[in-house]
């Protein structure tokens, strides 16, 4: 009967069942030590209504407790004394004026008070002094008496009875150094008798215990224990027998142990001896007046009991009865908080109270560290007084999400677009009586257009929140936190510091409306009888109707300036949905109680709409097209439509029923109708909402660019890019895409320039002696790269770490740009930890940069911050060359260029071509580019043979030598009395990549070894009410009995309704992987415009046989890679330097030669790239140049199949 002791209030009326019972009356009944006893019904009447003089002796002296004057005050600013004002005034009128109760009552509230450390000493002078004046004997009578050592009795049992902690007492006891003997006597210790076997032994007394001569000294002698038999007499009904403790002398104090569904065997408890019918050994008592077997046990939730294998659901969670025990689901459930009637508040975690302030309060945000922490939302209720008393009730509510302002009010609301905060998405619609709005940051807001709110946060918010509403973290007890982080004991100083304006007057004392409108009293509480009748009897045993009741009378004796119904009305709404929610469903509106005329909005001869006091599960056009949302909206009562057969579906932007065919589309939850236009983020795109609720996209021709937010017309100039000596312009073209236009050479210079294509990410530095035109066509591209690591900031010298992008810029100028994409936080000297396991309190925020106070960390870890360090992503658009390439110079020119890395969006193939030509005739030829995944761990060296012949010509090998982390110069192989012809090569350059392959032995024919594709399987199917649901059709849930996979080589996945649908066409975001299989994500669809969960989706696999000769073999060589059909998504984190010399044609002889070094400067990376061999279209000539680089380093070799002529390129993309 005394909770758990978890720190939980919430949970204390939980039964050994697993369950948390309503009222107090079904919890108490589940812990009685004594099934014979009869269960106790709940009494719902409050007892000082049935006399007028219990009333006002109650009053009278109970109002001590509250008396900021009186004997008790010393301890308001510790315990709120108004529950404990409540519960003296209902034990006093229960007892008829009988001072016995009203002691009881004033003196629980004296031992919390000493519990809390607060002596209240004299009290009983001017109250129930009987006790003070009837000490018996030599004792005297104290207020602060505790158990250790104050009676012999407890000096023969030890210190089992002796608890330190023990909060003090008042009440008689005995003079210091005595002790209270078993004849109410104080006495020094060597006078105290002993207890042994049920009687006292005196001082002195000797006894014999097998054999031994044992004696009582100093109130101490050893003791044993009862044996106990078990006598049964069968004279009850059913399988029960009767049990008579007169008839069994060896039962002297205790009855037969008895087993009870619901309780463990092993926590039995022995009480007194009751005579009674008890099961026979072995069988439990059900409770119901019969005896089961174990495994046939009922369980008991809210008075109503059910059998085993039913299944109940409370909250959000499945129960199922096994063996008498709940065996429920561990969903986290959604937090509720409720503002009702005149201030009126229930919060996230249970906890009732009342607060009437006439102001602006936060009802709860989750804004609730320092002024630089972030947060997503925040609710402002607004009250006013609404009554002659002075208490107040809701007039407006304010709801901030991101950008956006709600105001509701005088039962519409409207919307404010602010300048700050986040795109938060939201949709409203109208339930019943009540107005939802729903945000896409998990924030629901239930309003009935007149007082009551209800506020619904999805779990992630737990602990996170903090207002008027608590602090949801399932503790009720510290939901009375101030804004300043104070655990406050008081609801109105609680209350007063979440007011927005300090213009507004504190509230200084509870207003109590039906004392101070006395003639309004009887009828309210003749009104609200209504909440305790019968009518909401199957609902009593579900939701404890007193604090509804007692708020409701409230409400009526305010609300004295009109509005009376209104009042009295909201309140039991407000229990009449707390009974819904538990799934007990009152009909309890009439024409005379609170009517709601639904027949208003039928057309004439129609009636399509009802009252419906528990909602509706009507079909809307919102569940059709799966709205995506993050809650279940709780059936609300009040006007639903019920829809024929013809026109099943309800439109809830018309109020119509319609086909399903006429229902408008959703875009991000707002509707749109059909034939309207839907915003798109897609440039010269329009879409159309057609029937059915579907979404057509068309482009729009001569549509302008947009690049950067600056609109260009087609045939405008976007951007002018150098690279290097050329200069391309770039036009806007049809569509709203960028293409190159013209191309010059850019003016001529004799001493070195530095172009910066890119700040802080890519610079080109061209030394050019003189060069003709070079014809070139360069690519507009999205380049990513990271930033280096950034560290600005002491947190010993500046009072904390502020690694913020005004700082760097100051030291670093343009090395960070000034949108970063993205950013990455860490600790200097732990950079492998997150700042979660770092544990200190940081602002890690991309549109500032980080940001850590030493004042604000906890100094039981570490008083000041850790010294951090920042990179951020950064994206701007360069022009890159991606065609034809270069004339003759006869000039050498020798570049170095540094390159970010270009991280491409989607993965696509891509043909990339770098052509040489030595002779005026262009011959190119483009080659798929193949993508693989590479680790370099390790510096190596690649070798490529590529042998290219000429007719009536033998091939010669080209040979390229290229060590990393080493130097190569360019050097200009000529040979005697003939001219070289050295072509410029202006491109970016990416070292040969070295991967590691398993190569099968080449004597085996391939076809053998063909992969072979399964059947298609199906193994899980999406949970489409579940948003942590999804379509997991994993490679090792596939089971095919014919062979065993050994590697699986290629994937194809489908959608099962959908089989001639590509993923691409179905529009969903889902991974197929051959590695892992296919993995689609519910809560990843929360953006679809057209489904909100995953399809059922199939896989089928294409595996290596399981054939000895397909097994790859152990020897490892390291290759090139050949080009492949697939590509996969490139994403490379390192700058490199390149230095490249152009290759040398020489154009006599008749062995062609093509020689070139490139020099790379790298870390270690992991990384995709596409790389394809270089090959020169030779002329006639024999003679052969070679350049190469020193050191012996191990090589690779790859030997393509002989082509006539071809152009290939070396390119990072």
């Amino acid at each position: 009967l005394c909770g758990n002791f978890n720190g939980i209030e919430g949970d204390d009326f939980k039964t050994t069942n697993g369950l948390v019972e309503a009222t107090g009356s079904a919890f108490a009944n589940t812990w009685k030590a004594q099934p014979t006893c009869a269960d106790q019904a709940e009494k719902l009447e409050d007892p000082c209504t049935l006399s007028i003089e219990s009333a006002n002796y109650a009053e009278h002296w109970c109002s001590l407790l509250k008396n900021s004057e009186g004997p008790f005050a010393r301890c308001h600013s510790v315990i709120d004394p108004a529950e404990y004002y409540k519960r003296c005034k209902y034990d006093t009128c229960l007892c008829k004026d009988n001072e016995e109760c009203l002691c009881a009552a004033l003196s629980s509230y004296s031992r919390a008070c000493a519990f809390k450390g607060i002596i209240l000493g004299g009290w009983r002078q001017s109250v129930c002094s009987y006790e003070v004046s009837a000490c018996p004997g030599n004792q005297v009578f104290l207020y602060n008496l505790t158990m250790c050592q104050q009676t012999c009795r407890s000096i023969a049992d030890g210190e089992k009875y002796c608890l330190q902690d023990f909060a003090p007492v008042d009440g008689c006891g005995c003079p210091d150094n005595t002790y209270l003997d078993n004849q109410d006597t104080c006495v020094p210790i060597s006078k105290c008798p002993c207890f042994y076997k049920g009687s006292y032994l005196e001082p002195g007394e000797y006894v014999i215990k097998d054999g031994e001569r044992c004696v009582c000294r100093n109130a101490k002698v050893q003791c044993t224990s009862v044996t106990m038999r078990m006598k049964s007499i069968t004279e009850c009904p059913s399988n029960k027998t009767y049990f008579d403790c007169n008839a069994s002398p060896d039962w002297t104090s205790q009855t037969p142990v008895q087993l009870r569904c619901g309780t463990s065997r092993t926590d039995l408890y022995q009480g007194e001896c009751v005579s009674g019918c008890v099961c026979p050994e072995g069988l439990f008592d059900d409770g119901r007046g019969g005896c089961v077997k174990e495994e046939d046990c009922p369980c008991i939730h809210n008075s109503d009991s059910y059998n085993h294998g039913q299944s109940i659901t409370v909250d959000c969670n499945t129960c199922t009865c096994q063996k008498g025990i709940w065996s429920c689901t561990t969903n986290v459930c959604y937090g509720t908080c409720m503002i009702y009637g005149s201030g009126h508040y229930i919060t996230f975690d249970g906890k009732f109270y009342d607060f009437d302030g006439s102001c602006e309060y936060v009802a709860t945000q989750d804004y609730c560290g320092d002024k630089n922490s972030g947060g997503s939302f925040s609710i402002i209720t607004e009250n006013v007084p609404c009554g002659t008393t002075g208490v107040t009730c809701s007039k407006a509510i304010k709801m901030f999400i991101g950008k956006t302002e709600l105001k509701l009010e005088n039962k519409d609301y409207k919307e404010i677009q602010r300048d700050v905060g986040d795109d938060v998405h939201y949709q409203n619609k109208t339930v019943g009586l009540y107005l939802v709005i729903e945000a896409s940051n998990g924030v629901m807001l239930i309003w009935d257009k007149k007082t009551t709110v209800f506020i619904k946060l999805t779990p992630d918010y737990k602990g996170k929140v903090c207002g008027l509403c608590g602090n949801f973290d399932d503790k009720a007890n510290n939901d009375f936190t101030s804004r300043n982080g104070l655990q406050e004991t008081n609801a109105l100083t609680f209350g007063n510091s979440w007011k927005q304006s300090s213009v507004c007057p504190d509230v200084t004392e509870e207003i109590k409306p039906c004392d101070l409108k006395p003639h309004r009293k009887s009828w309210a509480e003749k009104e609200c009888s209504l909440i305790l009748s019968e009518i909401f009897k199957i609902c009593h045993s579900k939701v404890n109707p007193s604090p509804f009741y007692d708020a409701c009378v409230h409400d009526a004796c305010s609300c004295d300036s009109g509005g009376d119904c209104d009042c009295f009305c909201s309140a039991v709404a407000a229990y009449a949905q707390e009974c819904t929610k538990a799934q007990a469903c009152v009909f309890w509106r009439s024409p005379d109680i609170c009517p709601i005329f639904c027949d208003y909005y039928n057309p004439r001869n129609e009636c399509e709409w009802h009252y419906e006091p528990c909602g509706s599960n009507v079909m809307t056009c919102r569940m059709i097209y799966n709205v995506s949302t993050n809650f279940s909206v709780p059936y609300l009562e009040g006007c639903y439509p019920r829809c024929p057969h013809e026109k099943p579906v309800y439109n809830e932007e018309t109020k119509e029923c319609v086909a399903a065919d006429e229902c408008w589309c959703y875009h991000n939850g707002k509707p749109v109708i059909i034939g309207g236009e839907i915003p798109t983020e897609e440039n010269c795109t329009k879409c159309i909402c057609r029937p059915s609720g579907s979404i057509e996209c068309t482009p729009i021709p001569g549509c302008p660019c947009v690049i950067n937010g600056t609109s260009y017309e087609v045939g405008q100039t976007v951007a002018t890019i150098k690279d290097g000596d050329i200069c391309t312009t770039y036009v806007c073209a049809e569509n709203g895409s960028v293409v190159p236009g013209i191309t010059y050479p850019c003016p001529l210079t004799t001493s070195p320039s530095t172009i910066t294509t890119s700040p802080g990410t890519s610079t080109l530095t061209t030394i050019v002696t003189t060069s003709p035109p070079v014809t070139t066509t360069p690519c507009l591209r999205l380049i990513c790269d990271w930033s280096e690591w950034f560290d600005v900031s002491n947190p010993e010298e500046d009072g904390g770490d502020y690694e913020t992008y005004d700082a760097i810029r100051i030291e670093h100028g343009n090395k960070i740009c000034t949108a970063p994409e993205n950013i990455e936080c860490r600790a200097k000297d732990s950079p492998d930890k997150t700042l979660e396991e770092l544990g200190q309190k940081v602002e890690c925020n991309v549109t500032y940069g980080l940001i850590c106070k030493n004042e604000e960390q906890d100094a039981s870890i570490w008083h000041l911050c850790y010294n951090y360090e920042i990179r951020v992503n950064c994206c701007e658009w360069h022009g890159i060359p991606c065609g034809p390439a270069s004339t003759p110079s006869s000039t050498p020119t020798a570049s170095s260029v540094t390159t970010g890395t270009t991280v491409p969006t989607t993965t696509t193939q891509q043909s990339t071509t770098i052509t040489t030509i030595p002779t005026p005739t262009a011959i190119t030829t483009s080659q798929p580019t193949p993508s693989v995944t590479t680790p370099v761990t390790s510096a190596s060296t690649a070798s490529t043979t590529a042998p290219t012949p000429t007719p009536s010509e033998s091939p010669t090998s080209t040979t390229t030598t290229t060590p990393f982390s080493s130097s190569t110069q360019g050097a200009t192989p000529t040979v005697p009395g003939v001219s070289s012809s050295i072509p410029t090569v202006t491109s970016t350059v990416l070292p040969p990549i070295v991967t590691q392959t398993h190569s099968p032995p080449p004597s085996l024919p391939a076809t053998n070894c063909e992969c072979t594709w399964t059947n298609w399987t199906d193994s899980s199917q999406p949970d489409r009410s579940d948003v942590n649901s999804g379509d997991y059709e994993t490679i090792d849930k596939i089971n095919n009995s014919s062979f065993v996979c050994i590697k699986a080589e290629n994937i194809s996945c489908r959608a099962k309704d959908y089989p001639d649908i590509s993923l691409e066409e179905l529009g969903q975001k889902v991974e197929c992987n051959v590695n892992t299989g296919l993995i689609c994500k519910n809560k990843d669809q929360a953006n679809n415009s057209h489904v909100s969960y995953c399809y059922n989706y199939e896989i089928r696999i294409c595996c290596t046989p399981n054939k000895p000769e397909c097994i790859p073999s152990t020897e490892l060589s390291t290759t090139i890679s050949t080009p492949v059909s697939h590509s996969t998504t490139t994403t490379i984190g390192f700058t490199s330097t390149v230095s490249s010399t152009a290759a040398t044609t020489t154009p006599t002889g008749s062995s062609p030669t093509t020689t070139s070094g490139t020099t790379l400067s790298s870390s270690t990376v992991g990384s995709t790239v596409s790389t394809t061999p270089v090959t020169v279209t030779p002329t006639a000539g024999p003679t052969s140049v070679s350049t190469s680089t020193p050191g012996p380093t191990p090589t690779t070799s790859v030997t393509r199949p002989p082509t006539p002529t071809e152009g290939n390129c070396l390119a990072m993309v």
